[in-house]
């Protein structure tokens, strides 16, 4: 009996240190987490400065989010997050769907790169996620075996701008994006499918004004060039009108010879 009892101890010494070690080192697992498998996901580079969640209380904040661009385009990241509060519960995190009570994302920074309806910056990684985490390929998503279910996702405060071709960047609405019980009818649900949740409607509202902004841009540009052209045209027309009347088309007075 005693021997059981000690062994008992040990495992619940034993316990309490992985406890101990996993809340101490959580932050840093959390980072390199996000680091490792978020290109996975977007095909791109991705980095963040500082995680500070709380083991005991599930609730932090994650801050210096950036993803960068993807293959082709170059510039400034495609986003930047300054902020993400997280409220979850630290028992799921032993589980394989981890519970996540709120989810808020403020103030994120988003540059978009317009070639075309469907060729752009943000389409190429919502493409590259769906590749990852759609009905062909499952399996390919880092954390197949870990699901979430998010009570309340809200993206808030963001701000666009967008370059459609050659023409000057322009700011564009970003709509606010509010997600409740995520993955709850499913009793989870992949990260990747998450993301496509949270990004289709953001990118289609962004890549929608950009596209109108730009053609506005570009009608405003030729509508002016076509004006000048007009005037300059009446001008030359006012001149040769004159110089081809009968009357004289010089604005001097005939001067009538005295005598």
């Amino acid at each position: 009996m005693r021997i059981i009892l000690g062994l008992i101890g040990v495992l619940i010494a034993l316990a309490v240190i992985a406890v101990v070690v996993v809340a101490i080192n959580l932050n840093g697992i959390v980072r390199s987490s996000v680091e490792s498998q978020g290109p996975t996901y977007t095909g791109t580079t991705v980095s963040l400065e500082e995680v500070d969640i709380s083991l005991f209380s599930g609730e932090g904040e994650l801050r210096g989010l950036v993803v960068g661009q993807p293959e082709g385009y170059e510039g400034e990241p495609a986003f930047r997050l300054a902020s993400i509060r997280i409220a979850l519960e630290p028992s799921s995190l032993l589980e394989d769907t981890i519970l996540i009570r709120e989810l808020l994302i403020d103030g994120a920074e988003i540059r978009a790169l317009v070639r075309g309806p469907r060729e752009n910056n943000l389409q190429a990684i919502l493409d590259h996620i769906e590749s990852v985490t759609g009905p062909a390929a499952p399996e390919t998503e880092p954390t197949a075996s870990k699901q979430v279910i998010i009570d309340r996702l809200a993206l808030t405060g963001s701000s666009a701008t967008a370059r459609v071709a050659s023409l000057q960047p322009v700011r564009v609405a970003v709509p606010d994006v509010v997600l409740e019980n995520v993955g709850r009818e499913s009793n989870g649900a992949q990260v990747g499918a998450v993301l496509q949740q949270v990004l289709q409607p953001v990118v289609g509202a962004i890549i929608r004004s950009a596209v109108e902004g730009g053609l506005r841009d570009r009608l405003d540009s030729v509508r002016g060039d076509l004006q000048d052209r007009i005037r300059e045209g009446a001008g030359g027309l006012m001149d040769r009108l004159g110089d081809m009347s009968p009357f004289g088309g010089g604005s001097e007075k005939e001067t009538v010879p005295e005598g």
